[in-house]
């Protein structure tokens, strides 16, 4: 179930290359690029979780595999096309590290469920260290908003820390009463992964701040 989540941000990606590649010159090849690699990343990820609804839900089999690996692979290059996009003055600078970031943690996620071994798992899950130093570009922003690409219950969270200054699960649990303790978290370290805040302790008993930039 938590794994649906990755399906959901694929989607959303999707729709974000369609809106910010319409801004691109006419009839300009790399619109093109964006869109069908876009694409490609959904069906795959779909793909895969249709074949695990259908019974193929524990070790990964060689088709679901080539799935995970197929769709790591097209995040390595559409976030290579970005980098094209900013030079080229298509991409303000400040969409480029959202969506690269956004990239990133969708890679990380196929790159956990495509290891076979639990350890790789573990490994797999850790962002980058440079990852975690890169300032946000919504809080420096002087129009700062909740990025529109997080769905709703984490941008309820990015809002809450940042009119609050902090906040810690048990606070969570107040404002989304419907979610456990899990779910809430793994909203949490996601926005931790893409630089919005930050962490402080660990597991019940962290505290999560807006990171200064």
């Amino acid at each position: 179930m938590e794994k649906l989540e990755i399906k959901n941000q694929a989607l959303r990606l999707s729709i974000a290359i369609y809106r910010i590649t319409n801004k691109f010159p006419d009839n300009e090849i790399l619109t093109i690029k964006f869109r069908n690699l876009a694409i490609e990343i959904l069906r795959d990820v779909s793909h895969f979780f249709y074949l695990k609804k259908i019974g193929q839900k524990d070790n990964p089999s060689p088709e679901k595999k080539k799935l995970t690996q197929s769709a790591i692979g097209k995040t390595k290059v559409i976030r290579e096309y970005f980098k094209v996009a900013v030079a080229q003055n298509w991409l303000k600078e400040i969409n480029f590290e959202v969506l690269d970031r956004e990239y990133k943690d969708l890679e990380v996620q196929l790159e956990e469920i495509h290891s076979e071994s639990p350890e790789s798992r573990k490994k797999s899950i850790k962002p980058e260290k440079s990852l975690l130093k890169i300032p946000s570009p919504f809080i420096s922003h002087p129009s700062f908003k909740t990025p529109s690409f997080l769905n709703s219950r984490q941008q309820k969270i990015l809002a809450h820390v940042k009119s609050n200054g902090q906040t810690k699960m048990g606070n969570l649990a107040e404002i989304l009463p419907n979610y456990n303790f899990r779910t809430l978290r793994r909203d949490c370290e996601k926005l931790v992964r893409l630089g919005l805040i930050e962490r402080n302790g660990d597991n019940r008993w962290a505290i999560y701040k807006i990171k200064p930039h």
